[in-house]
């Protein structure tokens, strides 16, 4: 016990680096108005392009994890975060180098995120694991809370100080090097066992997971992606005052996640088989009340609830494929659902504005209904598929391992 609470905190660790990329986002329109001439989409391209460099991150995770160790991959990936974080500090003159450093930065947030979910798997039995990485999903909005805010506040001394929130890697470097165990030795009996194993391919329920990536991160990101134009058409905020509502909605949304991720190894027994349902069903409804807020009590209280779901799906995801697939395809099966979340997330507002400018009005509000009732429907699949369930029965019967005992059919 007291050996997995020590590989659980140096993992915890990691993950306070999942959401390296909004570091920066307190400075974006410092740094506009310091590059005129750049415009503000490149500027832009500085949170942007950690996330596109994170498709590349999880198709090479996804190559060399079953022969590499994961704690040397992890190593890597929390210097590559600090490298590409603090540079910009010290060459702060080049627009252009600071987007080289945000892909560099971006290849070690891919690394990280794909191998915490691949060290869980390494170091945690089943009946242990799942709680875990629950409880990591709070770690994820601590993270992220953490780079805004001290982000934020290291700005108030210029832009170029923002930069020094990369720092934290450090932090995390040394507790990732003295936390997480070294897993040479697994890799090697991975490699015999590899060499005696037929090739492996990608499973059908895999593929489902990846899909329903794409599809809960193109959802949840319609509320980040409107939250602010929401609030403003629905009287909700003024254009003097939609900054300080949209900013207290979005940290709401976080508190959501956090909060979820700190109670979730209690409430999962209770929906063990059915947290896509219930991550697609309350995202649904949450999206539809925003949209159809009529007070800002109503509003935020529906963006925590959003904000909760992410905490359920993205915790739950990694888990079914660590259990329903064979040690050799875990780190192929995770990296593609990686990839998913990515492109679940760049299509969002291209795909939603589109559907609602089709069916409704192409309001902020009307794409969040949209969003709504995709989740919903989405659910109602669920349901009626009881794909989660099957998948799970169909593992755990396989591995001759029982699921938790509170666990409820």
């Amino acid at each position: 016990m007291a050996k997995t609470t020590k590989v659980k905190a140096g993992i915890f660790s990691l993950t306070l680096l999942s959401m390296a990329s909004l570091g920066i986002t307190p400075s974006l329109s410092a740094i506009a108005q310091s590059f005129p001439d750049a415009g503000a989409t490149t500027v832009q391209m500085l949170t942007s392009i950690p996330s596109l460099i994170g498709i590349v991150a999880a198709l090479v995770i996804g190559k060399i994890a079953n022969v590499t160790p994961k704690k040397s991959i992890a190593i890597v990936g929390v210097v590559l975060v600090a490298v590409g974080g603090l540079l910009p500090y010290f060459f702060s003159s080049n627009l252009a180098f600071m987007l080289v450093c945000s892909g560099i930065l971006g290849l070690g947030v891919g690394a990280i995120t794909n191998v915490t979910q691949l060290l869980f798997t390494e170091f945690l039995p089943p009946e242990e694991r799942q709680a875990a990485m629950g409880l990591n999903t709070a770690f994820v909005s601590l993270g992220a809370m953490f780079m805004t805010m001290v982000g934020g506040f290291l700005a108030a001394g210029g832009w170029r100080n923002n930069y020094l929130v990369y720092l934290l890697a450090i932090v995390v470097l040394v507790l990732s090097l003295a936390l997480i165990p070294n897993d040479r030795d697994m890799v090697e009996a991975a490699k015999q066992d590899m060499s005696d194993t037929p090739k492996g391919k990608i499973s059908s329920s895999t593929i489902v997971v990846a899909i329903l990536g794409i599809l809960f991160l193109a959802l949840y990101n319609s509320l980040m992606n409107n939250m602010a134009m929401v609030a403003i058409t629905s009287g909700l905020a003024t254009p003097e005052t939609v900054s300080t509502v949209a900013g207290l909605a979005g940290t709401l949304a976080t508190l959501g996640g956090l909060a979820c991720g700190l109670v979730l190894g209690k409430l999962l027994p209770h929906f063990m088989k059915q947290s896509f349902l219930v991550a697609f069903g309350l995202v649904g409804v949450g999206l539809i009340l925003v949209s159809l807020a009529t007070s800002l009590p109503i509003y935020y209280v529906a963006c925590f609830l959003v904000g909760a779901t992410l905490s359920i799906f993205m915790s739950q995801a990694p888990f079914v494929l660590s259990v329903s697939n064979p040690p050799y395809m875990i780190a192929a099966s995770i990296a593609v659902y990686s990839i998913g979340t990515c492109i679940g997330g760049f299509l969002s507002p291209i795909v939603l504005n589109a559907i609602s400018g089709a069916v409704l009005d192409g309001t902020p509000a009307a794409t969040l209904r949209v969003a709504g009732v995709i989740a919903l429907v989405t659910a109602a699949i669920l349901t009626a598929t009881g794909f989660q369930k099957k998948v799970l029965d169909e593992a755990f019967a396989k591995q001759s391992a029982p699921m938790p005992a509170s666990a409820n059919e």
